[in-house]
């Protein structure tokens, strides 16, 4: 593990050190703010000063931090479906089930949907019916795939 700061690190230093933290640990930007603000009292890098930052930067540094498979999404992280469109909803909702399913987040199906889109960034409250339509049947392959791959390693073992 790399330390918390260095002697000397300079402002941009240290707010790139406490982004790297944030994304090592997938928080979702929402997450990141709140945990920032419980710590700081700031819910923003940008209003910290230099010693604020190094501070913030060990304390998060400390937490453990679990590698591996990341954490199962959260309720908060799908509440955007209850303002969608009616009739996205259902579509949403199977996205959000496979995804818990999978033991994915919200980033893994926008992710999807931006190599679907060409490399362009897509919420999925932003894409469209057939657009989501094509993120659940991936999701939904991508299930069945790791599912038979389960299935042939417990009959292997």
């Amino acid at each position: 593990m790399r330390p918390a700061s260095k002697p000397g690190a300079t402002r941009n230093q240290l707010l790139a050190r406490l982004h790297c933290l944030a994304h090592e640990r997938a928080w979702s930007d929402d997450e990141y703010r709140d945990i920032l603000q419980g710590l700081t009292g700031k819910r923003s890098a940008a209003d910290l000063d230099e010693a604020g930052l190094a501070r913030a930067i060990a304390m998060i540094s400390q937490r453990s931090v679990s590698v591996g498979q990341a954490e199962p999404a959260t309720d908060a992280e799908w509440r955007f479906i209850a303002t969608a469109a009616a009739e996205k909803r259902p579509l949403l909702r199977k996205i959000a089930a496979t995804c818990t399913a999978l033991g994915v987040r919200r980033a893994y199906a926008e992710g999807i949907a931006r190599r679907q889109s060409g490399g362009v960034d897509r919420r999925l409250e932003m894409c469209s019916y057939d657009e989501l339509r094509k993120i659940a049947g991936a999701l939904s392959r991508t299930q069945q795939y790791r599912q038979r791959q389960a299935e042939k390693a417990g009959g292997a073992a």
